[in-house]
This record gives C-alpha cells, structure tokens and sequence, in this order.
C-alpha cells in the first residue's frame, strides 16, 4: 500500500485503509476518476463515508494515494520472478515491460491524462515518479548488459531509456482508437527489436 502517504494505528485501522484503498483502485481502473465519490468508495470499501473523508480529504489525496499505489503494485508484479525461472533475460526484459503496459492501459484515458498534468504540478509526486523511474531503469539496464554484454554502459543507458520512454509514451504515441491489444502488442514489437541480441549497435 502507499505508505508513504496514508497510515492508520491499528491492525483495524490498516485493514479498513487498505480495504479504501483498494475500492478507490478498483473504481478509478474500472470506472474512471470521476466514479470515485466518497460514497461510492465507501460502499464498495463497506465502511462509512466519514472514513473516506478522514484518509481523503481532497481529491488531490485521492490520486496522490492512488498514484502511489499503482506505483507500488507495479514495482510488486516487477519483484514478482517469472513462473519458469529459466527465463532468459530477453524474455524477462519484454515480461517486464508487458506489466507496465498492462497497468497503462487499463486506466481510463480521460483520467490518465488528468492524473498527469496533476502530477506534473506535485513536488512530492513528481519525486516519487523519477525515483521509481530510476529503479525500472536499472532493472532494465541489469538485463540489457545480460543480452549485450559488449554494449558500453552508456549504450545500455540509452536503450533502457528508449524503453521506458516507449512504456511511459503509448498513450500519446498510438492511436487512441485502437484497441488495447493491437497498442500494447505494438509497443512490445518495438522493444522486442530494440533489445533482439542480433542488432548491432
């Protein structure tokens, strides 16, 4: 969960934050930011709407939380180790990708592009964005010097960033009428000849 944001003082109290939290994951995902009502996350949460309102007092908690949140269950899915431990890094590389696509597209369009010019103007949040950045850069980087291993570190840098920033840009750089799939399985395409072991930089 975000602890970084959000605590309570008690197991009861965990139990009921982390049963908010995740009806406000839920209900962003599924429905959009502007279905996230305190009563709306109080129902699915079953609690009462004052206990909502004492975890998120403004819409700007909310997504703060809610950023963060998705932040961490990507980072669980990325530290999660694949179901065939003989995965070779190439493999492991458009895996990890694959997550972060995943949770990409399944937020609502509208939202995502409200989340981020809010994210844009939040010092804290902007902070947490480049550090979790870093941390994907150098998972990234760990399995390019594995498929590249003649690769200068500043080759390696560069690839890693080109990745991520292919991640991070479908939003703006597919169409937005295509479907899901036919956007994520583009983006995977790329990386997949960005990092093939034949390309010779």
């Amino acid at each position: 969960m975000a602890s970084s944001v959000l605590r309570a003082k008690t197991p009861k109290g965990e139990a009921r934050l982390q049963a908010i939290m995740d009806a406000t994951f839920d209900i962003i995902v599924s429905d959009g930011l502007g279905a996230a009502s305190q009563e709306a996350i109080a129902q699915r949460a079953a609690v009462t709407q004052s206990a909502v309102r004492h975890y998120f007092p403004t819409k700007g908690s909310l997504l703060k939380a809610f950023f963060l949140e998705a932040i961490d269950r990507i980072q669980q899915a990325f530290d999660t180790p694949p179901a065939d431990a003989s995965t070779d890094p190439q493999a492991e590389l458009v895996r990890l990708v694959n997550i972060h696509l995943e949770a990409i597209l399944a937020l609502d369009r509208v939202f995502f592009f409200e989340a981020l010019s809010y994210w844009m103007r939040d010092a804290e949040l902007s902070a947490v964005r480049k550090t979790w950045h870093e941390s994907v850069l150098r998972q990234y980087e760990a399995l390019l010097e594995k498929i590249h291993p003649k690769w200068t570190a500043s080759q390696v840098s560069s690839a890693a960033l080109q990745i991520l920033t292919l991640s991070q840009g479908c939003w703006l750089t597919l169409d937005a009428h295509e479907s899901d799939g036919e956007r994520k399985n583009a983006i995977l395409r790329a990386v997949s000849t960005l990092i093939a072991p034949t390309l010779s930089r």
